[in-house]
């Protein structure tokens, strides 16, 4: 049992070590659609070892709840702040990941106060970049919260 439990972890941090925004967004897909407890033991694992992106997903999931992870206000916030310095800086520089979950943070007000317009912006660059989450976001903030967001 505790070779297999080592097994496991090892082949978690070779996944977490080699991953990129595409497959962690693919991990959070199978937690959030397919409620894949591996995909939940990697991204969880990566976000407790305090990379930002998977903290970015894990926070997003404890915000929302799902299966795998009841919602959990206090959870949700914790990992947004982990994931906060690095959204800021790679949101800046362009990162359509960053900027969808920047955005993500600023509608929910997670680990930052709430703020439609700075979400709905960043959803904007996201969204110029084809990232199609960011996409439905904007969609969705301009549609439910104010159409009149974006002031031209």
């Amino acid at each position: 049992m505790v070779s297999l439990a080592r097994d496991l972890q090892s082949c978690h941090l070779n996944v977490i070590s080699n991953a990129n925004p595409e497959e962690m967004e693919k991990l959070y897909f199978l937690i959030r659609f397919k409620n894949d407890s591996d995909a939940c033991d990697v991204l969880l694992c990566a976000a407790d070892r305090k990379d930002p992106l998977a903290a970015a997903y894990i926070g997003r999931l404890y915000q929302m709840g799902c299966q795998l992870l009841r919602k959990d206000q206090d959870k949700a916030v914790a990992y947004a702040n982990i994931a906060m310095p690095w959204l800021q800086s790679e949101a800046d520089k362009g990162n359509q990941y960053a900027q969808f979950h920047l955005g993500d943070c600023y509608l929910d007000g997670r680990g930052v106060e709430r703020d439609e317009e700075r979400a709905a912006r960043y959803f904007e660059l996201g969204a110029n970049q084809g990232h199609s989450s960011t996409q439905n976001s904007l969609g969705t903030t301009l549609f439910t919260n104010k159409p009149c967001l974006f002031k031209n």
